[in-house]
C-alpha cells in the first residue's frame, strides 16, 4: 500500500517547529524498514535546508521560500515497537547536519510501554508539553 508523509512547519512562541505525519506499513515484511528510512532522510533533507537555505527570492512572485528549521515532531501511526529495527533506525544518531530523534514518549506511557508514539528533534532540551502551551 502506497504511504505518504504530511510535514507542515509551524511559527510557535518556541520558534518554528517542523510537524511530519505519517502512517507506516503493518503488513508488508520490507516496506516498514525503507519507509523508516525514508523519514529519516526526509528530516535530514529538511535538516540540510535549515543549515543551508535557499536564497531569498525579492520579486515578489507567489513561489516564496519558506521557513526551514532543524526542530521537528514526528508523529504518526509507526507500526513498529521499540525493539523493532525500524524503531531503532528512527532513533539513530543523525547525519552531519541533522538534528536527532528522540522519541518523546518513552517510559512515559506505562499502559503500552513498548510502543514508541512521537520523535522530537531539535528542541533544545524542551518537552513536549512545553510545545503545547
Amino acid at each position: 500500500m502506497s504511504r505518504m508523509c504530511t510535514s507542515a512547519t509551524l511559527l510557535t512562541p518556541l520558534g518554528p517547529r517542523r510537524v511530519m505525519t505519517t502512517h507506516l506499513e503493518f503488513h508488508a515484511k520490507r516496506q516498514p524498514a525503507m519507509q523508516a528510512r525514508a523519514l529519516v532522510d526526509l528530516h535530514t533533507q529538511a535538516c540540510a535546508h535549515a543549515a543551508h537555505p535557499p536564497l531569498d527570492d525579492a520579486t515578489g512572485q507567489p513561489l516564496q521560500n519558506k521557513v526551514h528549521t532543524p526542530s521537528a515532531i514526528l508523529c504518526g501511526d509507526f507500526n513498529f515497537e521499540t525493539r523493532d529495527a525500524e524503531y531503532r533506525a528512527v532513533q539513530a544518531p543523525p547525519a552531519a547536519d541533522a538534528t536527532r530523534l528522540i522519541d518523546a514518549c518513552r517510559g512515559r506511557i506505562r499502559s503500552w510501554p513498548t510502543r514508541s508514539c512521537a520523535s522530537v528533534a531539535g528542541t533544545t532540551g524542551r518537552s513536549v508539553a512545553d510545545l503545547r502551551r
